[in-house]
């Protein structure tokens, strides 16, 4: 394992057990926003007017880690009156490490009483920040990091705590001017673990999600109102639009009931339709799904895979609705299952990906969104040309002596 949290909001959800499997604390709710957005179509909005405890969290890591590597992308509208939490850190005791910024913009590393230090750069108004932070927790070596768009501008060695960090929480927690918020996109956590993603996660990063566009193959699913065509218009919704059992449509979630053909391949959008070119890095893909259980009498199996562009090995499994019983509406008692994540995937760009949902054992089980986070990261003509004339540069001074 090596990428432990990946957040894109693409899905345009609110609220807790979302649909990129985001758990929320009580009484905190997730605003998605389209106005100011880093890559595709939404992002996360954390605003003080809005709540009591303006915050995103406790968002856990996939396993927590005592070296963690992390891409907090931030939009800032206006700076704060004193220091404001960007992001605070959890070790399982609580808020072991919060992020702040200043009055002046500048980002700082903040352990209460025991120890901060602050940065020499500060964040931009108005605009896109890309930050990258480090956590390595030490009797011995520790090291806390701030990369502020591609400049390392503070680090520490102070923390000498040995607790992993497990989770996230995203926005801040009182203070500041009251009209302040932030916006969140692309963010991502990496530990050390593994031969990919074990570094920071790539400032330059983006996170999509491809949508289901057409019907391959259907088997014995069906739209939620007995339809037999046009299933994938049930998935691709954003928000997923899943109902209490008894009220569904056709375009609010598909079903499978019973058949010998318990499998539905989905075609999703290309990779190019969301603006991936031949010649930038696609680092993986995450298939995603939405399930919920139609009835809760026995446990219903799942499995989810990726068919095609690319090809995965083994199909992941699930239970249905992770066995809570009959589901309410969105949210309820729906869950979704994130697929093994498929780092430096062959795929031709131009070709629709197709996903399969399964039914291992039981049935009567629903699903209502299914889609493919990918994670890529542009080529720089800039930085090309920049490295072509560094290199030039570097040959025409050989010849000198």
């Amino acid at each position: 394992m090596a990428r432990i949290l990946t957040l894109t909001w693409e899905s345009n959800q609110s609220g807790s057990n979302s649909t990129e499997g985001i758990t929320t604390a009580t009484g905190v709710t997730i605003n998605t926003n389209t106005d100011f957005v880093r890559t595709g179509t939404a992002s996360a909005k954390v605003s003080w007017a809005d709540f009591a405890n303006a915050r995103l969290g406790s968002i856990l890591f996939s396993s927590s880690t005592s070296d963690a590597l992390m891409r907090i992308p931030v939009y800032v509208t206006a700076l704060p009156e004193g220091n404001m939490d960007i992001a605070s850190f959890s070790d399982g005791a609580g808020d072991a490490i919060s992020l702040k910024v200043t009055a002046a913009g500048l980002l700082r590393l903040d352990s209460g009483a025991t120890w901060n230090v602050s940065t020499t750069g500060a964040v931009t108004v108005g605009a896109w920040n890309d930050i990258q932070i480090r956590l390595r927790r030490s009797t011995s070596d520790s090291l806390h990091e701030i990369v502020l768009n591609g400049e390392t501008v503070t680090d520490t060695t102070n923390d000498t705590s040995t607790s992993n960090i497990n989770g996230i929480k995203l926005g801040h927690g009182g203070g500041g001017i009251l009209a302040n918020t932030i916006y969140f996109d692309d963010v991502a956590v990496n530990n050390l673990s593994g031969g990919s993603e074990n570094t920071y996660p790539d400032k330059d990063g983006k996170c999509d999600i491809l949508l289901p566009v057409s019907d391959n193959s259907i088997g014995d699913w069906t739209a939620g109102a007995g339809a037999t065509s046009n299933l994938f218009d049930a998935l691709d919704n954003t928000p997923p639009l899943g109902v209490a059992t008894g009220s569904e449509t056709n375009t609010t979630n598909v079903r499978y009931v019973t058949g010998a053909s318990a499998d539905l391949d989905i075609n999703v959008e290309t990779y190019s339709s969301i603006g991936i070119a031949s010649i930038d890095t696609i680092k993986f893909v995450e298939a995603l799904v939405r399930h919920g259980e139609v009835s809760g009498s026995l446990t219903k199996g799942g499995t989810l895979t990726t068919v095609s562009d690319p090809a995965q090995g083994s199909s992941d499994t699930f239970n249905y609705g992770n066995d809570l019983g009959t589901h309410e509406d969105e949210i309820g008692s729906w869950r979704t299952k994130r697929g093994a994540i498929q780092y430096s995937p062959s795929v031709t760009i131009g070709n629709n990906p197709v996903l399969r949902v399964g039914v291992s054992s039981g049935n009567d089980v629903d699903v209502d969104f299914l889609g493919l986070l990918v994670e890529w990261v542009p080529w720089s003509a800039a930085g090309e040309t920049q490295q072509m004339l560094i290199g030039s540069y570097a040959k025409l001074n050989s010849y000198k002596h």
